[in-house]
């Protein structure tokens, strides 16, 4: 049995994009998060110091997105993955993170664009 922490549709303002004028101002981004924990401790003890905290978590991802600026989404991904494996990498076995840019510039109308970028702790190699 294994531990996965899905948080779906983090939503947050930032300025990422290969344009100075997606850049210029906040655009709406969001964000899933699926955390594979290195054990399955904490569905066998009830205890929060077998987990992580989701909110901090969810907190790592929107300081992300909003106080960083990224040419590519998939920087902007691998960024959150990697900050969530350093905050919490003795837990962790691997991060999943999916941004979607939610009002893209481009020539047909989609709903959004996103891309999906998986970080691996490195003792789970």
């Amino acid at each position: 049995m294994g531990v996965i922490i899905n948080i779906d549709s983090v939503r947050a303002f930032g300025r990422h994009g290969l344009s100075d004028e997606e850049r210029s101002r906040p655009q709406p981004f969001e964000v899933d998060l699926k955390v594979c924990l290195v054990n399955d401790e904490a569905a066998r003890s009830d205890s929060i110091e077998d987990t992580i905290d989701y909110d901090s978590i969810v907190s790592i991802t929107v300081e992300a997105v909003e106080s960083t600026q990224c040419k590519l989404i998939e920087h902007l991904a691998g960024l959150i993955g990697g900050r969530i494996m350093d905050s919490h990498g003795d837990k962790v076995e691997s991060v999943s993170v999916t941004v979607r840019k939610l009002h893209p510039p481009m020539t047909y109308h989609v709903g959004s664009v996103g891309v999906c970028v998986e970080s691996v702790s490195s003792d789970a190699k």
